[in-house]
Formats: C-alpha cells, sequence, structure tokens
C-alpha cells in the first residue's frame, strides 16, 4: 500500500526522492506548560517515491525524546539516512520498522 499525496511531504536523500508524513498516536497528554493536549507518541512513515508500497515507518515517545525533531524535512532526511545504514533498502523490502533506541541516536 502507498502513501497518499495528499497530506505528505517530498525529501531528497542522495539524489533519491522520498515521500513521508508524520502522526501522532498514543496516549493524549498535556505538554510542558500542561495547556495544550498531545499526543504522546510520533509515528514517520517514508517511501521511496519511484517504489511506492516499501514503507519505513519511525515511532518515537516524544517526552522520552525531547531533543529529537524528527516531523521536519532535515530529521526525515537523517531517519532515511540512519535507515539505510541499518539496512533498509526500500526498493526490495516490504516494510522496515527503526527502533527507537536508534532514533535516540540522533539527537541533535
Amino acid at each position: 500500500m502507498t502513501m497518499p499525496k495528499k497530506g505528505s511531504r517530498l525529501v531528497d536523500v542522495n539524489g533519491v526522492s522520498y515521500r513521508f508524513m508524520v502522526r501522532e498516536e498514543g496516549r493524549q497528554v498535556f505538554d510542558q506548560n500542561d495547556q495544550n493536549p498531545v499526543r504522546e507518541n510520533l509515528k514517520v512513515l517514508v517511501e521511496a517515491v519511484d517504489s511506492p508500497g516499501h514503507i519505513l515507518t519511525a515511532i518515537f515517545n516524544r517526552f522520552k525524546n525531547p531533543g529529537l525533531d524528527p516531523v521536519g524535512p532535515k530529521g526525515v532526511i537523517r531517519l532515511v539516512q540512519l535507515a539505510l545504514k541499518q539496512g533498509w533498502a526500500p526498493k526490495v523490502m516490504a516494510n522496515f520498522v527503526l527502533a527507537e533506541s536508534a532514533i535516540a541516536t540522533l539527537r541533535r
């Protein structure tokens, strides 16, 4: 299954275009100021544009890893680079889940 174009963004990593989207999931908690409710986890989904359906998934707890920001294009580029180093082959592997312990290495 491919990601929809609506609600997703594009990044380029080493000459390859990737489509990504970010979703909130998990239980609802309040931010540090106890004013704005947010979901505990962020889920980042990435696929190569020329071979859709082979999805990289990265889920991280935004409160356990407060220094991470994989939501923007720069953070997604870093996630893709890490996943490629860890063996993700977006043109052949159906799905690849990046462990939270690996994601934690991406601190700013």
